[in-house]
């Protein structure tokens, strides 16, 4: 049985994603752990040559508990995206 087929077959255009340049920003949440949206964050950060940034909570680290998942710090994920907005 596969869980997400869309995801699990997603093949990124990696020479597109590195044309970003520092406009693309690859992050996933700092208590994400190994889930498979961390692993897919930091695999794509190593293809294509950039560092991960990791935001304050898991994968709903911009939502406050109770809202579709365990939540995480809401004024530190908007902070730190603010600070890597141009």
């Amino acid at each position: 049985m596969r869980n997400s087929p869309a995801v699990q077959d997603f093949v990124p255009d990696l020479e597109a994603l590195r044309a970003l340049g520092d406009r693309l920003v690859v992050a996933c949440g700092a208590d994400s752990g190994e889930t498979w949206a961390a692993r897919g964050a930091r695999s794509i950060a190593a293809q294509i040559g950039v560092e991960v940034v990791e935001l304050p909570g898991g994968h709903t680290g911009f939502a406050p508990p109770g809202h579709g998942g365990p939540g995480g710090d809401p004024a530190g994920f908007a902070a730190l995206l603010r600070a890597l907005l141009p």
